[in-house]
């Protein structure tokens, strides 16, 4: 028992001191509470040691043997030690390892390791950078009875200490526990979904006992159901309580000037889809009533979405009002930018670019006296220091990039009064209906279905890995021919370290395969100005070959590139494959895309695979990948701000979504003190 009186706090926790408090406030750990409510994003299973001999390529496995060599390449700073176990060997591969560690790794010294296997084209199996542990003679080094948690974390917050604080807070917990985590929901819901309670589910979350876990490591049981149930009636009194605002508020109308929207649509130099013109009519109708427009745009890569909002921005403008335009990104800023620079050039319009990189005074105060007619932007569209003068138009691209808190913040920016800017947010991952229907109840939903003519499909592959080098020759020629490709390098850890590792690894193999094409590595842990120049530079045809990390830009439009070729696709949902697809095919070239998988394959990895193949029909991989990975992996599970990556399996629990309903009406007629508490618990998550 704990002898210290109850406090919640997270300071009160051993190893917390001032540095570590503000880390864990980056990740809105304020309290104990807050602290067991940040949940696991995976697992690793160290429970059970291998031999080398029964390894398998792209797993993780605990190893066990005897240093029997060691190499140093002073030239890229590399290690090699290969450990035995006399029956099969692995190299253990480091770089920039400190010289202190480097005397402690020595033959015949006994280590202990987890890590990833790797097998390279002559079948020798490999560790990246594996965690290891000396292992001293005569000592019984125990193994592992449970999973261990994977937490999100921030720069130098390291896994171990997270985990040395949380095993604190659950003792907390378990001596102050409705205290800290109160039970919430009554006792006859509990019963009707069949859950535990919240102490329970997350005590057992946090440490797993009950191994029940897929492919990815991730707990698929009912303590998990217990908290999908909670935020699923969390996230419809939400909704709920957004329908009966949206209710309350005006918006000034914005007038439908058809003449205006066919000259421009007939000056384009393509013509548009009916989907596309669907669309347009369907946005214009909402933003010509006197009620705020709050509307979804789906469509899949390529469908031209960009254009359909083109249209609802220029009648914005020409009727007297501002229009914000935010991105995730700086690279899809620049892009949107210089697309209504183009297309509004006969208009007399002005658009300012405004991201970290472009933000400067003088446009600040532009947008304030409402000369700057169009911002595209960034985050920094949100900042304090910038006001509108008549915004009544917020378009949110890739919009579930976005947490449900900066898109509000962009969103007060247009009220005035009474009055609040009409909404259209932007998807470019298609969302199944069911999904589409639970997350976006408040929102109307526009559908572009179908790609314009001019778009030729693109040939996929699927290549073993062993089969690398005729694909490198096959580059040699396209780029002879003036053609562009993508390399995209799947890196399951997105530490920097291990990207960078990763990354040099394929550009030195192109390099050398390709010695006089022009290539370049990009990364999400670069500087947004480097990644803006980078894909500047491919844009411009200045490189050849761009290699990547698979979070490279989405929507980035480069006509001349012609091929995809995707390192490990075993690795990712189809979702994601189909967004990186999406990046070629968009000239005038025949464009290709190459899944690359190492052999075995699991089941579900070849399902994927056969699909990508089969089909190039975004809303149909979305359902596959819905039942194959549930819907945090199809929305972005960081930043869809309401449902995290273990949410409801919908395909599969789709009753559940009217006793939600049931239940909530429940607690509205006979707990409302319930109601409070559910949004105070979950409004940070």
């Amino acid at each position: 028992m704990l002898s210290k009186p109850f406090s919640n706090c997270i300071s009160i926790l051993k190893g917390v001191g001032d540095v570590t408090l503000l880390k864990l406030q980056k990740l809105n750990i304020y309290t104990i509470t807050d602290l067991l409510l940040h949940l696991p994003k995976r697992y690793e299973d160290k429970t059970i040691l291998t031999p080398l001999n029964d390894m398998t390529n792209g797993n993780k496995y605990l190893i066990e043997g005897v240093i029997a060599k060691i190499q140093k390449n002073s030239k890229n700073k590399m290690t090699k030690v290969t450990l035995t176990d006399k029956v099969a060997s692995v190299e253990l591969l480091f770089f920039n390892l400190p010289f202190y560690q480097i005397r402690l790794l020595q033959p015949a010294i006994r280590l202990r390791c987890f890590g990833q296997v790797q097998f390279t084209s002559t079948r020798v199996a490999q560790l990246l950078h594996p965690e290891y542990i000396l292992i001293k003679p005569n000592q019984n080094l125990a193994i592992d009875k449970n999973l261990q948690a994977i937490y999100p974390s921030c720069a130098q917050l390291s896994q171990n200490l997270i985990r040395k604080i949380m095993n604190q807070a659950l003792l907390w917990l378990q001596q102050n526990p409705e205290l800290i985590l109160p039970e919430i929901l009554p006792t006859k819901v509990l019963l009707a979904f069949t859950i535990p309670s919240i102490q329970t589910a997350i005590q057992h979350i946090h440490q797993p006992t009950v191994i029940d876990k897929n492919e990815n490591n991730k707990l698929e049981n009912y303590y998990y159901k217990r908290l999908v149930i909670e935020k699923l009636i969390t996230y419809h009194i939400a909704v709920k309580n957004l329908s009966k605002n949206l209710h309350t508020k005006m918006a000034h109308p914005i007038n439908m000037q058809k003449d205006l929207q066919k000259q421009f649509i007939q000056q384009l130099p393509f013509i548009l889809t009916q989907a596309q013109e669907k669309a347009i009519n369907e946005i214009l109708a909402d933003i010509n009533k006197p009620s705020p427009m709050y509307r979804l745009l789906q469509g899949d890569v390529g469908s031209g979405k960009t254009v359909v909002l083109a249209v609802a921005a220029l009648m914005a403008i020409m009727d007297g009002y501002q229009v914000a335009l935010m991105s995730p990104t700086a690279i899809l800023a620049r892009q949107h930018f210089d697309n209504f620079i183009k297309w509004f050039s006969v208009y007399n319009i002005n658009i300012a670019l405004l991201t970290s990189v472009d933000k400067t005074k003088s446009n600040i105060e532009k947008i304030q006296a409402g000369t700057i007619h169009m911002v595209v932007g960034t985050h920094a569209l949100f900042e304090q220091d910038i006001h509108f003068k008549n915004l009544n138009l917020i378009i949110i691209d890739e919009q579930h990039r976005f947490g449900v808190n900066q898109r509000n913040l962009l969103h007060v920016k247009g009220a005035q009064e009474a009055y609040v800017a009409h909404q259209l947010v932007l998807s470019a991952t298609p969302i199944p209906r069911t999904l589409a229907m639970t997350l976006y109840a408040n929102l109307k939903i526009s559908i572009i279905n179908e790609l314009p003519p001019n778009r030729k499909p693109i040939q996929t592959a699927v290549i073993n890995n062993e089969k690398r080098e005729l694909i490198v020759k096959k580059l040699q020629q396209m780029i002879a021919q003036g053609g562009q490709a993508y390399w995209v390098c799947t890196v399951i850890e997105e530490t920097e370290t291990l990207v960078n590792i990763a990354l040099q690894q394929i550009f030195n193999e192109l390099k050398m395969g390709l010695p006089e094409a022009r290539i370049a590595i990009i990364h999400g842990k670069l500087k947004e100005k480097d990644k803006v120049e980078i894909m500047g530079n491919f844009k411009k045809h200045t490189i050849d070959i761009l290699v990547a990390t698979s979070v490279i830009e989405v929507g980035v439009d480069v006509p001349n590139a012609q091929v995809m070729i995707i390192e490990n696709a075993e690795r990712l949902g189809l979702a994601q494959m189909h967004q990186l697809r999406g990046r070629v095919g968009r000239g005038a070239r025949a464009s290709f895309c190459i899944l690359l998988y190492q052999a075995p394959l699991s089941s579900i990895a070849n399902t994927r695979l056969k699909a990508m193949r089969d089909t190039q029909d975004g809303f149909q991989l979305a359902n596959m990948d819905l039942q194959l990975r549930g819907p945090g992996e199809i929305l972005g599970t960081q930043q869809s701000g309401v449902i995290p990556d273990f949410m409801a399996d919908l395909p599969h629990h789709e009753e559940w979504l009217s006793d939600i309903e049931t239940t909530v009406t429940l607690l509205e007629n006979h707990y409302p003190e319930a109601i409070d508490m559910l949004c105070k618990r979950w409004s940070k998550n």
